[in-house]
């Protein structure tokens, strides 16, 4: 599990563009912390299919 947090108010869309209001009141972008969350997911997922089985194990 990942959890994000932010003080300053945060706008975006799952599969968009994120912004983030600075301190100044200007909309700035910002890391989309849901694409992140899925890429190191991915991640995880992919470095375990690679690695080989060794022995008849269950499951």
């Amino acid at each position: 599990m990942e959890v994000k947090t932010s003080r300053l108010p945060i706008r975006g869309e799952a599969n968009g563009t994120w912004m983030r209001l600075s301190a100044s009141g200007e909309w700035k972008e910002y890391t989309n912390a849901y694409q992140q969350a899925v890429g190191a997911k991915n991640s995880v997922r992919d470095a375990m299919q690679a690695a080989k089985p060794v022995g008849h194990f269950y499951p």
